[in-house]
């Protein structure tokens, strides 16, 4: 579906939803984004917090699916005590209650995570960093002034495609696809899949992250590393113009004024 299709669609879509748009309602633009998602602009804000009042229901029908992508703000935390887990059952209401000065409902609470994921480097360590995701600009930004351990804001860093393993864009729309000459391991660089690459060893090594048989080989630099490693130049380049595009020369979300009174403190987890 091209983009002016989408934008005729979902403006039709919500006409029918909510009859208070008018018949006259139109939608100012819809762009596919490299991530896979679309965003839509309406033309003005009061007709966008209409849009956003409808809830989910109406976008299943711009196409099977698809949900609405809610603004979110995730800030790092830093130090974060081995012992809390972020996957237990009552990890969200225990962030909640050690911290009700500045995350003031629950519901603020949309997830939380290890930085690194489940990752072995945590298996010996009594501190480590979480990400937490907060739907309120004002929640993120207290809890950056607050001292819940050390906290900044969080930039999720730019997607690498699986097929082709260039960066800034996903494998369902990469312009390359349809190739499969294009197609490349994330680990030896060769014309197969990530996940069918295998150990040339025999007896094969059953955890191929140890594995010292396969010569890795990056497909972006050609270099002797994955392609996903930090010491690949084409990443770091990459990551370079990632931050600048996201100016983290600040911690807050959206415009800050230090002199206005802001909810700070909490309590360590």
């Amino acid at each position: 579906m091209s983009e002016e299709d989408i934008l005729q669609k979902a403006a039709t879509i919500l006409r029918d939803t909510d009859s208070s748009l008018g018949p006259s309602f139109r939608l100012h633009g819809a762009v596919k984004l490299a991530d896979g998602r679309v965003a839509l602009k309406a033309c003005t804000e009061a007709e966008a917090g209409k849009i956003r009042k409808l809830g989910d229901d109406w976008v299943t029908a711009l196409a099977d699916g698809m949900q609405v992508s809610r603004p979110s703000y995730p800030v790092i935390i830093h130090g974060v005590p081995a012992e809390f887990d972020p996957g237990s059952a009552i990890a969200t209401s225990v962030l909640h209650n050690s911290n009700k000065m500045f995350i003031s409902e629950v519901v603020d609470i949309r997830n939380i995570r290890r930085l690194y994921g489940n990752s072995d480097r945590y298996i010996s360590k009594t501190a480590y960093s979480l990400v937490l995701t907060l739907g309120t600009q004002d929640a993120a930004n207290a809890s950056v002034l607050g001292k819940i351990c050390r906290t900044e804001r969080f930039v999720q860093p730019p997607p690498q495609c699986y097929h082709c393993q260039a960066w800034n864009h996903i494998s369902s729309v990469c312009p390359k696809r349809n190739d499969t000459s294009s197609l490349a391991c994330a680990r030896c660089s060769k014309n197969h899949n990530t996940k069918t690459c295998s150990c040339p060893h025999s007896p094969q090594c059953t955890n191929l992250r140890s594995c010292t048989h396969i010569v890795a080989k990056c497909a972006n630099c050609h270099g002797p590393h994955k392609s996903f490693d930090n010491e690949c130049p084409v990443k770091q380049q990459c990551l370079t113009a990632h931050r600048a595009q996201h100016d983290l020369s600040g911690c807050y979300f959206g415009d800050f004024d230090p002199s206005a009174p802001v909810r700070a403190g909490g309590r360590d987890l």
